[in-house]
């Protein structure tokens, strides 16, 4: 994925140049995608980025972002895996993808503002990436590790985001959404009616 933040350009004294992003605070590192049933909010503060490294056999945060990210080239502005050059286990993306929806805690559903905790995101784990194409978890996983670590900019329409009535930017995963969003379609997952509250 292209790095559109502007470049900070650093020179040291032996006459190297580097060049790096400028850090903005307008950066975020959550991530709304349009998967499974509805649209999702992925994000692992410190705590989830903790219990990740714990669950990946004590890998640091930044060595399981390079594992999935290895296989993964920009085509036409999109990341796309090349799964034989992949070396992602399908571990760590299932975990990734749990504790971020856990981290992200909220979705919208059917128009409705859902509370996502632990026991629904590892339903929404079970039932839609478990049966879909591994590719499917690497894809989601390579996105939610991509924006922790580099960040993205905020969209206008997520000031205020606090607000129930915030328009909630989202992304779609390039030829894979299908397959997460109907993977599970044979499945039963019982939705908790208290855990929605109606979008003012």
């Amino acid at each position: 994925m292209t790095d559109t933040r502007p470049a900070q350009r650093i020179e040291f004294a032996n006459g190297t140049v580097l060049e790096i992003p400028r850090y903005d605070p307008r950066h975020r590192t959550d991530l709304w995608m349009d998967v499974f049933d509805g649209t999702y909010r992925f994000f692992l503060p410190i705590a989830l980025d903790r219990e990740l490294e714990e669950k990946c056999n004590g890998r640091a945060i930044i060595a399981i972002y390079g594992s999935v990210a290895r296989g993964r080239y920009e085509l036409e502005g999109k990341s796309v895996g090349f799964s034989v050059e992949g070396a992602a286990s399908l571990h760590e993306c299932l975990e990734t993808i749990r504790l971020a929806l856990i981290g992200g805690g909220t979705a919208i559903v059917d128009g409705m503002q859902v509370r996502i905790d632990a026991t629904r995101a590892k339903q929404l784990v079970d039932v839609y990436l478990a049966p879909a194409p591994v590719e499917a978890s690497w894809d989601l996983a390579y996105m939610i590790l991509h924006t922790l670590v580099h960040g993205r900019m905020q969209r206008p329409e997520e000031d205020g985001t606090t607000s129930k009535t915030a328009v909630r930017p989202s992304y779609t995963l390039a030829g894979q959404v299908d397959a997460i969003s109907h993977a599970g379609a044979d499945a039963t997952m019982s939705a908790d009616p208290a855990a929605g509250e109606k979008s003012a």
